[in-house]
């Protein structure tokens, strides 16, 4: 096995986490999967590792294993902004949306502008009814990922649905749900949905 000569503890393999770079693209079986988990479970120090699989773990609707793994890929690399955007997107996956907004907020003070943290930070704020916060934060991904079908998608749709008519704009809906759209490549039902209703808010009957 190799090892940091500095201090003797087992070094993860190059392969290891080739396999989980791979397992994370979707390009291995579930016997990879089984490595990847066996491999994390005794290497409490390899962050790299256990935010792989949480990676995978969020993507594959596993969200309880995954915040387990993000926070200890936190607990290890305190810094990565990344493994804070991921336990908040797990965290509003399981409906914990105060937790979730406070990794979000942390994960956008050690990367401000990070488009994945502000679309996932706009999910949970609006989630939590703030929508006012919520549009701001999506325009704000927007900036940096203008073909953000999720953010135009959920922008154009608090724009169009909004429960306060101070927080409408029909013209605005109108547009970003287009953009959603065209983004998408395809007339997905959802996109569909909110395109209609922001056709409604701006009376385009």
């Amino acid at each position: 096995m190799n090892t940091d000569a500095s201090n003797g503890k087992p070094l993860v393999s190059a392969w290891l986490v080739g396999a989980a770079a791979l397992l994370f693209a979707g390009t291995l079986g579930l016997s990879t999967r089984g490595v990847l988990e066996e491999t994390a479970a005794p290497s409490p120090d390899h962050s790299l590792m256990h935010y792989q699989l949480a990676r995978f773990q969020l993507l594959t609707s596993q969200a309880e294993r995954a915040v387990e793994n993000f926070q200890r890929a936190i607990a290890k690399a305190p810094d990565s902004g990344g493994a804070h955007t991921g336990l908040g997107t797990a965290l509003a996956a399981l409906g914990r949306y105060d937790e979730a907004r406070s990794s979000l907020e942390a994960a956008l003070r050690l990367e401000p502008g990070d488009s994945e943290a502000q679309r996932s930070l706009g999910y949970v704020l609006m989630q939590k009814g703030l929508i006012a916060e919520a549009c701001e934060i999506y325009r704000a991904s927007l900036e940096q990922s203008p073909n953000d079908v999720s953010a135009l998608n959920n922008l154009a749709w608090m724009l169009a649905t909004a429960e306060a008519a101070g927080h409408r704009d029909g013209a605005q809906a109108v547009g970003y749900a287009r953009r959603a759209v065209e983004a998408s490549g395809m007339e997905h039902p959802t996109l569909l949905m909110t395109l209609a209703a922001a056709h409604a808010e701006a009376g385009q009957f």
